[in-house]
């Protein structure tokens, strides 16, 4: 045969096999790998900023006190049932004097005077005097299917007066609520902060050991016979010694819950014009929805950023007043 035919045909069995071999993946090559996507990190948690100082007392706050002479006679009845002293009639109009004579819904519209006496009569809690200057008489009661709980403090020195009652309301309004109350203030609206540095410890004290919370819907009377926002300017995370509790600790909790409660009690106040006896059965309770929608993509999961917008917008609802 041509050795030329021979070559031809061997060329033309070879090559197609080859070209397959090439064309075809190895059994042994591992398939090429989809693209990874890269996950974005976590932002990182902001460190918690600390909160604005509470406004400073300011004494001029407090007028037509009290002669330290008519008060003098009260450090002597330390130890004493809260009730014994409120029987004395001297004692029980003094107190009077200095109630603002509003109408006050506790379980029915009745004067503050008369909801105080219901729990100050007969109460057999020992009146406390602190540092010889510092005198604290408690009292509960209950009534109407409701229980009150009452203090009356004195700066026997200083002639300053404060009272205040705590209960849990079922008219609508947020609950539940603690009412200070004293005719020797025309300010409006103010925080705790604002009131005699050691009227803050004893009310803390009595809020102990009566079972009161330390976040609740917080008001205040004075003279001008209207229901004012006693704001919550406490840091819970803020230590006696100055020193910050570590961010992740419950009382940032704490600390946006009173901011809370606070823009809740503001929004009823404006609602029901500032009375003292005011109901909140129509009470929008989607007031301040679109604003808490806006501060989540503000703040993120940082707390404190939360707390200050919030105390914000409550000021802001106070100063429409």
């Amino acid at each position: 045969m041509n050795p030329r035919l021979i070559l031809a045909a061997t060329l033309l069995l070879v090559l197609p096999l080859h070209t397959a071999a090439q064309e075809a993946p190895s059994a042994t090559t591992p398939p090429t790998p989809a693209p990874i996507e890269r996950q974005q990190p976590e932002p990182p948690t902001p460190p918690a900023a600390p909160l604005p100082p509470p406004a400073p007392y300011d004494p001029a706050v407090f007028e037509h006190r009290i002669p330290a002479a008519d008060l003098a006679d009260l450090l002597t009845h330390a130890g004493e049932p809260s009730g014994k002293l409120w029987r004395d009639g001297q004692f029980r109009k003094l107190v009077n004097h200095n109630t603002p004579d509003v109408m006050y819904h506790f379980g029915r519209d009745t004067p503050l005077t008369t909801a105080v006496d219901t729990a100050m009569s007969g109460s057999p809690i020992p009146i406390q005097v602190r540092d010889n200057r510092y005198v604290l008489l408690s009292g509960r009661t209950g009534q109407y299917g409701f229980s009150g709980r009452a203090f009356l403090w004195f700066d026997t020195q200083e002639g300053i007066f404060l009272g205040g009652f705590f209960f849990n309301p079922t008219n609508g309004e947020p609950t539940p609520t603690l009412t200070v109350f004293s005719r020797q203030t025309r300010q409006g609206n103010l925080s705790l902060g604002q009131l005699p540095p050691a009227f803050g410890p004893d009310l803390y004290h009595w809020m102990a050991q009566s079972g009161v919370p330390t976040v609740e819907s917080r008001y205040f009377i004075d003279d001008l016979k209207k229901r004012t926002l006693l704001q919550h300017d406490e840091d819970f995370c803020l230590a006696p010694d100055g020193t910050r509790a570590p961010a992740g600790d419950p009382c940032e909790q704490r600390n946006l819950a009173a901011a809370d409660i606070d823009l809740t009690s503001a929004t009823y106040l404006a609602a029901i014009h500032y009375a003292t006896n005011g109901t909140a059965w129509m009470l929008d309770p989607s007031a301040n929805r679109d604003f808490y929608a806006s501060i989540g993509s503000r703040c993120g999961i940082a707390l404190n950023c939360r707390v200050l917008l919030i105390r914000q917008r409550t000021r802001t609802i106070l100063r429409r007043r």
